[in-house]
């Protein structure tokens, strides 16, 4: 898997090698080149058929096990940014396309702004949000689902690029195997979000459906059927709420402040302590461990902020939660960096003051009930 041409694991044992048995120039886009290897072109590298967990190329996962990742925007992230805890599609991409096959159903508990749906219309994967700010679905959520989904959907995003011989290679050959009582379960839910005013669903040209559910994940999450992954970045406690604790809107090294979550008492930004703040995550992803299939990931993206005005470990309590509390199998971090964040002279000239310009990517693994 070093070269993209993805060598079978027990290459010596006397296994089929799953590279290309001849060379690119030689081999068309699609064509079996071995027992297991099917050539994407020199772009993508090799598939092998028994990837069970996505439908990336020896090549492309090779990339993502990389332990820091840079933060990608692209031109669509921008109406993100008028929610307080912005995320990038190309960010959220990588983990779906990572974790994920073409398909299945991806969870995200505090959806915000809606990248983890917008991701998910892009990659042909259905998706669930829960959001508790109704303000945030209607202005930004549905917004930019819209283009995507449902009667004004614009945009068709093929996953499988045309070629120069005008033929369209489906990779993988077929959509990930769902067991037949899940699929009628999330038939199921599919038809009882949409009898119901204060949710929405979406439904991409390629037939995916986003739905989006407006409430407490506390109590909506008992509601929706088993999910392949999950991926969300929690509230952070409530450092919005500090003054001048927001970030900017023009670029400027100037701390404006910007609006926090919101004002409903049960949002994990408005406890008082940190201690109700872990326990109110705990209650949460209890939940989406109880919904989380066997074999499946979840990831949790989160930094460390001061509590009380003092640097708290935050990633590692997390990680204790998901690992020692819930008893999924902790899997490893992934640094997302984030260079073009401002800096900020925090206890200059008197004490050392760290600025944040990563955040952790924790991703977990479920393997058993």
């Amino acid at each position: 898997m070093n070269d993209g041409s993805n060598h079978d694991m027990h290459q010596g044992t006397g296994q089929e090698d799953s590279r290309p048995r001849s060379s690119a120039k030689n081999v068309r886009v699609g064509e079996q080149v071995s027992k297991y290897g099917i050539w994407l072109g020199e772009d993508r590298g090799v598939y092998d058929t028994r990837n069970q967990l996505n439908d990336l190329t020896g090549k492309e996962w090779l990339q993502l096990t990389k332990s820091v990742w840079y933060s990608e925007r692209c031109g669509e992230d921008k109406v993100a940014f008028e929610h307080p805890a912005p995320f990038l599609i190309r960010d959220i991409e990588k983990l779906v396309s990572l974790f994920t096959k073409r398909g299945e159903l991806v969870l995200d508990p505090f959806v915000g702004s809606g990248t983890t749906l917008v991701a998910c219309a892009r990659l042909h994967r259905e998706g669930i949000g829960v959001e508790l700010n109704r303000d945030f679905v209607e202005d930004l959520v549905i917004p930019r689902l819209q283009p995507y989904t449902g009667e004004r959907a614009e945009i068709q995003i093929d996953f499988f690029d045309k070629l120069g011989d005008n033929s369209i290679v489906e990779i993988p050959p077929e959509p990930a195997e769902i067991p037949p009582d899940i699929v009628n379960e999330r038939k199921q839910f599919w038809q009882n979000v949409s009898r119901q005013e204060q949710h929405h669903l979406l439904t991409g040209i390629d037939g995916c459906k986003q739905a989006v559910m407006i409430g407490d994940a506390r109590d909506l999450l008992d509601t929706i059927p088993p999910i392949d992954y999950c991926v969300t970045s929690p509230p952070y406690h409530n450092i919005l709420k500090h003054e001048g604790g927001g970030v900017r809107h023009d670029n400027s090294q100037t701390r404006q402040g910007v609006e926090f979550y919101s004002d409903d008492p049960s949002d994990l930004g408005n406890l008082d302590s940190y201690r109700e703040y872990l326990e109110a995550l705990t209650f949460i992803m209890a939940k989406v461990y109880e919904k989380l299939r066997v074999g499946k990931y979840c990831s949790v993206i989160i930094s460390d902020f001061t509590v009380d005005r003092r640097e708290t470990n935050v990633h590692g309590d997390v990680i204790s939660i998901m690992k020692d509390t819930l008893g999924l199998t902790f899997m490893g971090t992934t640094i997302l960096a984030q260079d073009s964040k401002p800096l900020y002279p925090f206890g200059y000239p008197y004490q050392y003051r760290i600025n944040h310009v990563h955040q952790y990517i924790l991703s977990f693994l479920k393997t058993a009930d």
